[in-house]
């Protein structure tokens, strides 16, 4: 397997803290975490040297839960700082060394905020899809959660126009960045729900052309996990988090038969 930073296993309650470089910026993540992957994806684009710490969600470490209370990721540790927030990490990682990512548009810093924020609605809305806090949603309620991503996607095309390869014009900025793991994750939809009409990229021309860039990008092509592998731990984490299985993407193969019962 290529080793790559975030191809760890997450650590669990009992787990000892590990030895980190203070002079490197450490990202406390989980591997299928939209919003840890910002922060990932930021250094990975400014091609910083950087460590990741996973983190299993069903069962905190004491000294993480020390490190943040809120037991939220992603984590930045840096020079004995640290930042919690995706976006608000995300930045802080911009802002060490190299070209800001966020200095390569002309977009205003107001209109940036807003797309990142109805990103995160997007994603709000997907996990509702999925099946987080809406156990008993039936495909009616689907339907209309689309129809309002679809919305969101449509705001994201208008503010994209019909020139720019992306939002920060010839090269992603950090607003790409930001709701780019959205986007890596909408096509696991008709995957976990094979008979109901969830594909949604393709309706929206002008971003079907901004997602195939997007998929060009160095920093994507490093991170992003295959919709089927999203759907397979999504299905069992929504449902059950004590089933959830963090490291089946290094193990190869689900050690916890749940995986296989309705994806293969």
């Amino acid at each position: 397997m290529l080793l790559t930073p975030w191809n760890s296993i997450h650590l669990k309650k009992g787990d000892v803290k590990p030895a980190v470089d203070p002079e490197k910026v450490v990202i406390y993540a989980m591997r299928f975490c939209p919003y840890a992957e910002r922060a990932i994806l930021t250094s990975l684009e400014k091609g910083l040297d950087f460590a990741i710490v996973n983190i299993n969600l069903t069962s905190k470490p004491d000294w993480f839960l020390e490190m943040n209370p809120s037991g939220s990721i992603p984590v930045v540790e840096y020079k004995g700082g640290i930042v919690t927030g995706s976006v608000e990490a995300s930045v802080f990682i911009d802002q060490v060394g190299g070209k800001s990512l966020q200095s390569s548009s002309d977009m205003s810093e107001e209109k940036s905020k807003k797309i990142i924020k109805k990103s995160s609605e997007a994603l709000d809305i997907l996990y509702k899809i999925i099946g987080f806090g809406s156990e008993n949603q039936t495909a009616k309620d689907r339907k209309q959660y689309i129809r309002d991503i679809s919305d969101i996607l449509a705001f994201f095309a208008y503010e994209l126009g019909e020139t720019k390869t992306f939002f920060g014009g010839k090269t992603p900025n950090l607003v790409d960045l930001m709701i780019w793991p959205l986007f890596e994750r909408l096509p696991m939809l008709p995957i976990l729900y094979p008979n109901e009409d969830l594909t949604i990229i393709s309706r929206h021309r002008k971003i079907t052309s901004w997602v195939e860039n997007m998929m060009t990008t160095s920093a994507v092509m490093k991170y992003k996990l295959e919709p089927e592998k999203l759907a397979k731990f999504y299905k069992v984490f929504a449902k059950n988090r004590e089933h959830a299985d963090y490291d089946f993407t290094i193990n190869e193969s689900p050690t916890n038969s749940e995986y296989l019962k309705d994806i293969r």
